[in-house]
């Protein structure tokens, strides 16, 4: 283009007609070249085609009017009303219906700026580019492009639509041989399956991969992704995310955040690390899992959501809290698993061992076992006191996520501090009374649900012997020996310690308070009044009190 003008500028200023075009008139007092009706000028293969056009010699500059067609050797086309060159700096400038095609693009605004030195474009004024091959169409207010790169840089007001995508944006670049689009500032992509939104980032038009950077988001049919910076490749079912990560799937009620995370949907999982969270709605209370890495697998042949953590696992919700160094959690099979001495809290209570499983149904908790150095820590009086269970294995039951009943099985001990032995607790209305007239004792069960529902009532007597009520059928699952049936397990109800050894022990609880306590198997115990407590003697074996490690709310999940 550069060429041509220059071309023009020489032969207007010498008086030479090119072929085809009209008579020249010249004005040697104004220094004035005129082609009138009609100028057809050609050189090395560049045609200007316009009704009429002025050479001024004075500042070198070239005018032309009416129907202006420049066709360039690139098979580049400019059409428009008026024209003027300067060739003393190489710009063009062009107005009204302007039109620039190639190939396969088509540009129209009403007015363009052309250097010819450096081949820049620029329209300030509104423009549009359509492709002729394919339904695609980019506006914008402001357009610069390089034919020669076939790079364009867009500005204010930056909409593209396609069969495919919608984009609009404030600052785009379009790499043609690339067919990536870089945006500069806020910008909305929408597709078929996604809306995504980001300040910066690049989208490729072939592949659908892009990059969101600040204040990232996208969103699907059932799932937002929020972060710094997020990938997104659909084609391939991949997202990746940096700083800041938060993913909610509204289908399963559940929602992600860390500082990195990678989801694959073709196979179905979500990974993150760095300050990792999982974050289950449920119906009366949602559950917050940490860890260093969490993992999160959806199998979609048995419906099984399959949640596992590693290295520093804490648990908040608003009923239960918990930590840990690994945890598994699969809402479908009900229960969590904490591995590594973990520690579970609910209102009063604190369970630890060597490893745990928690039954929920929801946000409720209603079993906990509980295996290898297992010990059960009700605190009283703010502290001052702990009413304790321990032994090889236990089983905790809640009500309302209050912990109700708990069994020890194996070397179980208890220490426990009645409250008032004028106080008259007893069990639940629910509890069974056992029929003492039966003989037949059915075999132990520890694997089945929770039996607080058929436990026996147990009346305290004057003489703190309770006797067992007669019914019709026995409903309780435990095994008592023969010397325990005929003489009643013992409810003690005193100020002051105690302290029982057996080989299996079950407690009764009410807020944390012992109303009740079975044992089996020729239990060894002993009573202090409070006056005569030893300290040494207070705690059971592997007793130790973690409150100050309870995680108080969900920012505490993130603290060391």
């Amino acid at each position: 283009m550069s060429a041509f003008f220059l071309c023009t500028a020489i032969y207007a200023q010498f008086g030479e007609l090119l072929p085809g075009s009209s008579a020249l008139i010249y004005d040697e007092k104004s220094g004035v070249h005129k082609l009138l009706d009609g100028a057809n000028f050609v050189y090395q293969g560049n045609t200007m085609y316009c009704d009429s056009a002025y050479y001024f010699e004075k500042n070198r500059t070239i005018r032309a009017y009416g129907n202006v067609h420049i066709r360039k050797t690139d098979n580049v086309n400019l059409f428009c009303d008026s024209l003027c060159y300067y060739s003393s700096n190489g710009l063009a400038t062009l107005w009204g219906n302007v039109r620039a095609t190639d190939s396969q693009y088509r540009l129209t605004t009403d007015s363009m700026t052309y250097n010819t030195r450096n081949e820049q474009g620029i329209y300030r004024n509104g423009g549009k580019i359509e492709n002729m091959l394919k339904p695609e169409v980019l506006t914008s207010k402001i357009g610069y492009f390089y034919p020669n790169s076939k790079n364009f840089f867009f500005r204010t007001n930056v909409v593209y639509t396609s069969d495919e995508l919608r984009m609009t944006t404030d600052s785009l670049q379009y790499k043609y041989q690339k067919s990536t689009c870089y945006f500069y500032g806020p910008t909305c992509i929408v597709t078929e399956d996604a809306f995504m939104e980001g300040e910066r980032g690049w989208y490729n038009m072939e592949t659908e991969d892009g990059s969101l950077i600040k204040n990232a988001v996208i969103e699907q049919e059932s799932r937002i992704i929020k972060g710094d910076s997020l990938l997104y490749a659909p084609k391939s079912k991949i997202a990746e995310g940096f700083c800041d990560v938060f993913i909610h799937d509204t289908k399963d009620s559940i929602a992600f955040y860390g500082h990195y995370a990678i989801m694959d949907d073709s196979l179905k999982y979500s990974l993150l690390t760095d300050d990792a969270m999982i974050i289950k709605y449920q119906k009366e209370d949602t559950l917050h899992i940490h860890a260093d890495t969490l993992y999160n697998k959806n199998d979609s042949l048995d419906n099984r959501v399959l949640t596992l953590g590693y290295h520093g696992v804490k648990i908040f919700s608003s009923k239960i809290q918990g930590i840990g160094d690994s945890l598994s959690y699969a809402k479908a099979d009900g229960y969590m698993e904490l591995y590594k001495k973990p520690i579970l809290w609910a209102q009063k209570g604190e369970l630890k061992g060597d490893s745990m499983r928690v039954y929920m149904n929801d946000s409720t908790i209603h079993e906990a076992r509980i295996w290898g150095k297992a010990t059960g820590v009700m605190e009283i009086d703010s502290g001052k006191y702990y009413n304790q269970i321990g032994g090889t294995e236990m089983f905790a039951y809640f009500v309302k996520n209050e912990l109700t009943s708990a069994k020890v099985i194996g070397n179980a001990q208890t220490i426990y501090f009645p409250e008032d032995e004028d106080k008259n607790p007893r069990l639940p209305d629910s509890i069974q009374p056992i029929d003492s007239t039966k003989t037949t004792i059915p075999d132990l069960d520890f694997t089945s649900p929770s039996p607080i529902d058929s436990l026996p009532v147990f009346n305290e007597t004057d003489s703190m012997q309770v006797e067992l009520q007669p019914t019709d059928t026995l409903t309780i699952n435990d095994t008592l020996t023969d010397s325990l049936a005929l003489k009643q397990p013992v409810v003690i109800k005193r100020m002051g310690m105690n302290r029982f050894y057996a080989s299996e022990i079950k407690i009764y609880l009410d807020s944390g308070e012992v109303i009740g306590v079975t044992y089996y198997e020729q239990p060894d115990g002993v009573f202090y009044p409070m006056d005569k407590i030893n300290k040494e003697e207070q705690f059971i074996q592997h007793f130790s009190t973690n409150f100050a490690l309870r995680p108080k709310s969900v920012a505490d999940l993130l603290k060391d």
